[in-house]
């Protein structure tokens, strides 16, 4: 799985879309970015590329917060991949953080099918 395709498993998971507006498919993170496109799958392609997942704290702790806080039942896979989640921040390594994260949110899609 490339970034670029994990990026976009979590901010579909983190409900960041782009909206249609006068028939175009926009999002702005401004002013930093912005995409302005007549096909929704290129829209989110290019939220894909932009955000920050695997590199900023600032875009990843919002994701870990939202996945604490699901209230879901985790079986023993679910907590298995949440335990690694968790025991991964502790050590302040973003890249395993970002894949352990990527991990918690496949089971989890995977079980809300």
């Amino acid at each position: 799985m490339t970034t670029t395709e994990k990026n976009k498993l979590i901010a579909e998971f983190m409900k960041l879309e782009p909206t249609f507006i006068l028939g175009r498919w926009q999002w702005s993170d401004m002013p930093y970015f912005s995409c302005s496109y007549t096909d929704k799958e290129k829209a989110v392609e290019a939220i894909a590329e932009y955000v920050k997942y695997y590199s900023s704290w600032d875009w990843l702790i919002p994701v870990i917060y939202k996945i604490t806080r699901l209230g879901i039942d985790w079986d023993d896979n679910g907590n298995k991949l949440f335990d690694q989640m968790k025991d991964s921040l502790l050590t302040l390594q973003i890249d395993t953080t970002y894949q352990s994260v990527v991990n918690v949110i496949q089971w989890y899609n995977q079980q809300n099918k």
